[in-house]
């Protein structure tokens, strides 16, 4: 059985191999009489507007907003020029004709570029109303789909566009306006619009032999009987074969035989003749002939002495030559110089041949198929037969790419009469054709894709911006651009600029292809940065126009939106709408849920007024309307007045001032939860007086309270804190993100086992814990303890083996001045004092930095004015799949030791910290900021990429607080305390909270090591091994509802756990021995709660682990 050969879209027409096993449809016929232009007006006829929806037919090129600017710009010129020229009736506009104007895309794109110089017009020597453009097309479905468009509602209602059926390959044809009315007459100049439009009109082929001219003749087969030659479907299954007829160029007859025949098809096959009669087919079917012939010329045009002068020139040029004669673009040149009275101006965009040695040589004519079907333009003919016409023109000097020309054929006037229209296309189209930026957006698609290096969004947006803000470039990119947004603090000239690149994207949008919901993409992109009012506008705009097409995701996003800006109904109404869409979309139903839970306010007290209190809480809690802040308390009336000053509404709320009337706070019936910011030296005393007056409680990470202070409320206060009360405790650690822990986890999987790490940070003094009351020791080694647990959370539950760390102060150009402790005056340092006690080293000496605020005045930061260094080494195990090093490489989960440095330094101009992690086969860098991180893996085969991972420790944590705490209110309506005293049940802990208790153990080695070392490496880590072996045995495992079982420090902590009685015939695990709680002697300074769960046991190692 013979291999039968299809055409496939956007290949070439197979040349038939195999003639003896096919149906002919037409026999040796000149091209301008073949069958293949029905079939073509067949299929635009019957795909219409689907042959672009469906992304059949090409049109990205002919189809950008770079293309519609570059062309707004050259019309704009030609019209400055026309209408300076003398005589010329400035109240008669130029017709604007856009031939095969199809899906309407490029109609819309250039009506904008033209009009956006309207302001300019009058300045130009335009009059108001310049132009008037008409759409043209041969399908009339393609005629009511752009006329009912919503894009172009706003040009046709204001006069600027009006639409008609128009042929090009009919001489006969003429310009009906639909919306004005009357016919175009030839009253008025033209320029003409021809994207993609002249290598689908009527064509002819020749080949010249020593001034001999052959015409070329097709022959057309299918590997099945066609019974309808009128079915475009045709083209999919068709090839072809060629021969040549000598002909008399004068007379177009030919003048012999055709010299090579394709061979006759079998007996019983159908071959159509040169004759009217239909002709049996083997399964006994007809197939009608084709039309005769005849001898005479193929095309009216061939006794055309401008054409034939343009024929001739090819044999004049050359000895051997093939090309084609674009007949119908000649035809539509005449159709529109006598349209518009020997006026015309015309673009042409198309695929085409340049110059006459494009030709050279003996070849056939190349059949182009995608969808339909097209010849390559002799656009070379089209310039030579405007100049047989007294016209001039000017095009791209590229032979090997998209082919933009203009022509101009205009009576009395010369090339000098346009200057302006010939320097515009110098400028903005001779040295950029537009498939340039096709060039462009596949390499940098290309590099995406397979691997190579990772665009920037700075990359993304340079290739925005030159196309134009194109939609189709947005759409191949937004997913990147996307992963590179963040939200806009620190960057806010970065995003002023990206939500300008965006507003512009969307305002050349135009609804063409199934589900291209860019409204949508753009709503999700705003959603990401944070500017929910210009997602909320997006989103509800993507509803509007994609209806039927509109997904339950648009609805959940919408939802969410609403959520945040605390308008409840609004988001419930989208989430059941998305439920209509899909009553089982799993979004939806959990964001329900959720919305339940939130019917009530809770009502909510700042205590403190430090640094992330006023600057972060404050703002964004007065804007969720699941809260209501009722109350601030501030140790004085400057530290209140800067609270209320970033809420978003502080009307009817109450500010308390002082020690004295901190308990007057939070005995207040009224409030239901406290958000603490208070200096760390106050925490363990201030929260369990909160705690007992029965309120919820969110705070910061409780490890930067300082190890003790963390490690104070772990021991004091256990028995408060075992995760089934009715109280709740949350942090905001944007530092744990395990949607970030679980994309780096996926890029180390790809690049082997990790083998080292290092850690590089720098920061600036006014941020962050520098903003609080740490010594310059001691905010660096909470940094580094911020990396370190970012690092556990990449490596699979890594455990730290041992560490040593160095600090060295820097003298030499350090300038920072001491900075006021918001809110706190020298009688708060008093008051530190008598509530907590002073912390020291293991030499006893003190680290606490208010030694002299006993004095008057602010106290100041503990931020001395000499910089500062915290650089060392540690080693840690980690779970490796495959077995690791710890396991021989047997295979299964092992464990593998990871070797790491670190440098942090202070001050600098920028914060910025890396994590550089080397594997076996490549290298994953985590950049870390407040807004998010970006990570950038590389192979060792040079492949790379990027990502960036957006921060939502705030939003996730004040929806976990939430969660928390109704769960407790519902607690403690099934049993109400009976007195002050029983108010302080237990605790219900978030998880993040008891990591990072259990981590201050880690933290408090580090600042031993930092204040204490012993000189010499070595000697550090056998020093910080015998600190810890007090600490081995220590537990701390969360549960499932995010609670501890910590070991008491002593009988009467023991006794107040209550721990409960083994199970029947089983034995209950006894608690290990635990080091004496915190108390500032040298025997302390690295105990606490330390510990770590992996699969469900105890991960702490013993004699050599801190944690």
């Amino acid at each position: 059985m013979p291999v039968t050969q299809v055409a496939s879209s956007g290949g070439e027409m197979p040349v038939e191999q195999q003639p003896d096993s096919k149906f002919v449809l037409e026999e040796r016929t000149p091209l301008p009489k073949s069958l293949m232009w029905k079939l073509l007006k067949s299929y635009y006829a019957k795909m219409a507007i689907a042959a672009w929806t469906q992304n059949v037919v090409p049109s990205f090129v002919t189809s950008n907003s770079r293309l519609a600017q570059s062309y707004g710009r050259l019309i704009t010129n030609h019209l400055r020029d026309w209408f300076a020229c003398a005589g010329v009736d400035k109240s008669q506009p130029v017709r604007i004709i856009e031939i095969g104007a199809g899906h309407g895309k490029f109609t819309f794109l250039l009506l904008r570029a033209l009009l956006r110089y309207k302001d300019l017009w009058e300045s130009l020597g335009l009059p108001p109303r310049p132009f008037q453009y008409v759409y043209t097309d041969l399908a009339e479905a393609n005629i009511r789909f752009c006329q009912n468009h919503a894009s172009l509602q706003e040009f046709i209602q204001e006069g600027w566009l009006d639409f008609a059926i128009f042929d090009g390959n009919d001489e006969t044809a003429k310009i009906d306006l639909r919306i004005k009315g009357g016919r175009l007459g030839a009253d008025g100049p033209v320029i003409a619009i021809c994207n993609y439009v002249l290598d689908s009109l009527v064509t002819d082929g020749y080949r010249v032999n020593k001034k001999q001219f052959s015409r070329a003749l097709a022959t057309l087969y299918s590997k099945q009987s066609e019974t309808d030659l009128t079915d475009s479907d045709i083209i999919s299954r068709m090839t072809l074969s060629w021969a040549y007829q000598p002909v008399d160029i004068d007379t177009g007859r030919p003048i012999a035989e055709p010299a090579e025949q394709p061979p006759s098809c079998p007996e019983g096959y159908s071959q159509v003749a040169d004759t009217h009669t239909d002709t049996p087919t083997p399964n006994g079917t007809t197939t009608p002939a084709t039309d005769p012939h005849g001898d005479g010329p193929a095309h009216p045009l061939l006794c055309d002495p401008n054409v034939i002068r343009v024929i001739k020139r090819y044999g004049e040029m050359f000895e051997r030559v093939s090309f084609v004669v674009p007949l119908g673009a000649f035809q539509l040149v005449n159709s529109l110089r006598a349209l518009s009275g020997d006026r015309l101006m015309m673009i042409i965009g198309d695929k085409a041949y340049k110059d006459a040695d494009d030709f050279q040589g003996v070849r056939d004519p190349h059949v182009a198929i995608h969808g339909s079907l097209s010849f390559m333009l002799n656009l070379h003919a089209v310039k030579v037969y405007f100049e047989t016409l007294g016209g001039f023109h000017t095009s791209t000097p590229y032979k090997d790419t998209f082919q933009i020309t203009g022509l101009w054929c205009v009576a009395n006037k010369t090339a000098a009469h346009f200057p302006s229209a010939r320097g515009a296309f110098a400028d903005h189209v001779y040295d950029f054709p537009s498939d340039a930026l096709i060039s462009w957006k596949n390499a940098l698609t290309h590099q995406i894709t397979w691997g190579g290096t990772q665009c920037s969004l700075k990359d993304i947006l340079a290739l925005l911006r030159y196309s134009g803000h194109d939609t189709e470039v947005f759409v191949s990119f937004h997913k990147d651009i996307r992963n590179a947004c963040q939200p806009t603090y620190g960057a806010e000239r970065r995003y002023a600029d990206l939500m300008h690149d965006l507003e512009l994207v969307f305002e050349n949008w135009y609804q063409l292809r199934s589900g291209e919901d860019v409204p949508d993409i753009l709503g999700g992109i705003f959603m990401r940065i944070g500017d929910i009012d210009r997602a909320i506008k997006y989103f509800e705009v993507s509803l509007q126009y994609m209806k039927g097409e509109a997904h339950p995701s648009t609805y959940v996003n919408l939802a969410n939106c609403y959520k945040a800006k605390g308008r409840l109904s609004e988001a419930r109404a989208y989430a059941e709408g998305a439920l209509r869409l899909d009553p089982k979309y799993p979004s939806a139903i959990e964001l329900l849920n959720k919305l339940q839970s939130f019917q009530d306010q809770t009502h909510i007290a700042l205590i403190g007024g430090a640094f992330w209190n006023r600057y972060e809480q404050a703002p964004i809690l007065s804007l969720d309307k699941r809260f209501r802040i009722k109350a601030i308390f501030a140790f004085n009336q400057e530290e209140a007045d800067g609270i209320k000053k970033e809420l978003q509404d502080a009307e009817g709320v109450d500010v308390y001032v002082g020690n004295a009337q901190f308990f007057d706070l939070i005995n207040r019936t009224d409030i239901h939860a406290c958000v603490v910011d208070l200096h760390h030296k106050l925490v363990s005393s201030y929260l369990p007086r909160i705690w007992a007056a029965g309120k919820h409680t969110l705070t910061p990470s409780p490890f930067v309270f300082s190890g003790r202070a963390a490690q104070e409320l772990a021991y004091n206060q256990r028995a408060n804190i075992l995760g089934s009360g009715d109280l709740s405790w949350c942090a905001v650690e944007p530092f744990r993100q395990p949607e970030a822990f679980a994309e780096a986890k996926m890029r180390l999987a790809a690049l082997g086992i990790p083998v080292s790490v290092s850690i590089y940070g720098t920061f600036n003094p006014f941020g962050r814990v520098w903003h609080s009351q740490y010594s310059t020791t001691e905010a660096l080694s909470i940094e580094l303890m911020r990396y370190l647990v970012v690092l556990k959370g990449v490596l699979n539950e890594a455990l730290m083996q041992s560490i040593c760390a160095e600090f060295q102060e820097t003298n030499q150009g350090c300038t920072i001045p001491p900075i006021p402790i918001p809110g706190m005056s020298s009688s708060d340092i008093k008051l530190l004092r008598d509530n907590t006690k002073p912390s020291t080293t293991t030499d006893g000496s003190s680290t606490s930095n208010d030694a002299d605020a006993a004095g008057k005045g602010p106290a100041t930061l503990g931020i001395p004015k000499q910089g500062g260094t915290l650089s060392g080494v540690f080693r840690l195990t980690h779970l490796v799949e495959g077995g690791g090093s710890g396991s021989g490489g047997s295979g299964g989960v092992g464990e593998d030791s990871l070797h790491g440095t670190f440098l942090l330094a202070v001050p600098c101009l920028e914060s910025s910290t890396t994590m550089s992690i080397m594997c076996t086969r490549g290298s994953l860098d985590i950049v870390m900021n407040n807004a998010s991180w970006t990570l950038s893996s590389q192979t060792t085969h040079g492949a790379s990429y990027e990502s960036t991972i957006m921060i939502t420790g705030n939003q996730s944590a004040h929806d976990e607080w939430l969660k928390l705490m109704r769960l407790g209110n519902a607690r403690r309506k099934e049993a109400a305390p009976t007195h002050t005293s029983d108010r302080m049940g237990a605790m219900r802990v978030e998880k993040s909270v008891l990591e990072s208790i259990a981590d201050t153990a880690t933290l408090d080695g580090i600042l031993s090591a930092a204040t204490q070392s012993p000189s010499g490496i070595p000697g550090v880590i056998k020093w910080a091994r015998e600190k810890l072996q007090l600490n081995t045995n220590v537990k701390n495992t969360a549960n499932n509802n995010g609670t501890t079982n910590d070991t008491p420090h002593n009988a009467q902590a023991q006794a107040q756990a209550s721990p409960s009685p083994p199970p029947k015939g089983g034995k209950r695990e006894e608690d290990a021995p635990a080091a004496s709680p915190p108390t500032g002697s040298s025997s302390s300074s690295g105990g606490g709660s330390g510990g770590s769960s992996r699969g469900g046991k105890s991960a702490v190692k013993a004699q050599n682990s801190i944690h």
